[in-house]
């Protein structure tokens, strides 16, 4: 059953990123909504019945369905951001958790909707609707990484380890990338982009994006310093792209993202 296949967002509740301290267990009645959550830091127990145990850690990725009761324990504290929502009609999915390739898209999309929820501009309900179904896209395509055999990701190794050691560089050629794995440019682009879900060089951004929140949320440097660091061409750039993937400034992220 593919995750979510024609259902359709009927309301969505509140939307916000949470601090959790180390409790004791907690046992919730059934939710009065489905939610989507992305675990930014810590360690959380869910036991749901028959003994579905979720155990989340950062960049895990959650869905927890509506009318379930499940049993809840902060092993570490942690944050989380959380997206409560309803759909019609009902749905048979249980809760889950998984570590998807595609997580750093999943938790922009998250970002933006706890962004729009928080400041409730004009069109903020369409907007975390939008964020939803990308949400939805997203876990979708997860899917197609069962049609990428062990033997194709293999080939695709010798370009994600030079991704690894020179992404902050400011310029890697896709033709370099596709030289070091030895295959055609295009069936290079068919598998990275069925595996990754993005191409290489949105793969690349993606890189560089992270490593610039971490900047941001663990150091003093200036925006200015973080784009250079991370090699963008001009901190216009990489404000620009920043804004488009988590819906914030780089400035905006760091003033909610220090705690």
């Amino acid at each position: 059953m593919v995750f979510f296949e024609n259902v359709q967002i009927s309301r969505t509740r509140w939307c916000s990123k949470l601090y959790l301290n180390a409790l004791h267990l907690t046992r919730f009645k059934p939710r009065k909504s489905h939610a989507f959550v992305v675990f930014l830091t810590g360690c959380v127990k869910y036991t749901y019945p028959n003994n579905n145990v979720i155990i989340a850690e950062p960049n895990s990725f959650l869905y927890l369905p509506q009318g379930v009761e499940f049993d809840f324990q902060p092993i570490q504290p942690s944050t989380c951001l959380v997206v409560n929502f309803h759909t019609s009609g009902k749905t048979d999915f249980e809760a889950f958790g998984a570590n998807y390739r595609n997580i750093t898209k999943i938790r922009d999309c998250m970002l933006a909707a706890v962004n729009a929820y928080k400041n409730q501009n004009i069109g903020y309900k369409a907007e975390i609707f939008s964020e939803i179904y990308k949400i939805i896209s997203l876990v979708q395509k997860n899917e197609i990484n069962d049609y990428v055999s062990p033997e194709q990701r293999k080939k695709l190794q010798p370009a994600i380890e030079h991704i690894e050691k020179h992404f902050l560089d400011s310029d890697i050629k896709i033709s370099e990338l596709v030289k070091l794995c030895g295959i055609s440019e295009k069936y290079f682009t068919t598998l990275f982009s069925h595996y990754y879900q993005s191409g290489a060089k949105q793969y690349i951004i993606h890189k560089k994006l992270e490593y610039a929140r971490a900047l941001l949320e663990s150091t003093a440097s200036s925006v200015t310093e973080i784009s250079e660091a991370c090699g963008f061409s001009s901190v216009y750039y990489f404000s620009k792209l920043f804004k488009q993937r988590t819906g914030m400034t780089p400035t905006d992220y760091r003033r909610i993202n220090i705690y």
